[in-house]
């Protein structure tokens, strides 16, 4: 499937409608992006996050057997990163990082919001990250979810070759020059551009012209 989106940067207003009744899991920020684009609220924890594809496919994998209230969370450099972020292991099963909470002992204020778009603090991230972690959970259910892989550089595609549960839809969104053999059961979008457009832009797209048509 060949698809041509922008690639500057679009603006994308804050999710404020009603809570949507799909989760979108993504392994980056394409997912909150999602949800902004619907004008939806968040049905589940992992919108600003990154995920590596071993964690994510272990995410898919035992999606239907992991306890999501079992988490623990601790400060990291994620992807050697200045700033600390918040790492959250799920159930002793995979890793999630909340990479838009970033620490910042420096910060003269515990909370403050950056040009880039990350919540940077001073004080208890920690105690933010889980406080938000399970308001979100409290709104959906954790049922059917809708996986999407967008080709960053936290996908390594042979971890995709070890994805074994095929029941719920998967997409992965790449570029057309990365030249991938197919995987069953998983759906591949191609673009066009020299290199994978804005996150804004990328979810944007899926929720109008992949999940709406």
């Amino acid at each position: 499937m060949r698809h041509t989106i922008p690639e500057t940067p679009r603006n994308a207003e804050p999710s404020t409608g009603e809570i949507s009744h799909i989760n979108f899991i993504c392994n980056t920020c394409v997912g909150g992006r999602v949800y902004q684009a619907r004008g939806e609220k968040f049905c589940h924890p992992f919108n600003w996050v990154g995920i590596w594809s071993r964690d994510f496919v272990k995410m898919i994998n035992q999606w239907d057997d992991v306890n999501w209230e079992n988490i623990v969370l601790t400060l990291e450099h994620f992807k050697n990163r200045e700033k600390l972020t918040v790492r959250c292991g799920i159930d002793n099963r995979f890793v999630v990082h909340f990479s838009h909470y970033a620490y910042d002992p420096s910060s003269t204020i515990a909370l403050k919001e950056t040009v880039n778009g990350v919540n940077v603090f001073k004080d208890d991230i920690i105690g933010y990250t889980r406080e938000k972690y399970f308001e979100r959970l409290a709104r959906g259910d954790m049922k059917n979810p809708v996986f999407i892989i967008v080709d960053t550089d936290l996908v390594n595609y042979e971890d995709l070759k070890e994805i074994t549960n095929k029941k719920y839809k998967i997409y992965f969104i790449t570029l057309e020059s990365r030249e991938y053999e197919p995987i069953e059961g998983v759906e591949t979008i191609r673009l066009p551009h020299k290199k994978m457009p804005s996150t804004v832009n990328v979810g944007m797209f899926f929720a109008n012209e992949i999940w709406g048509n």
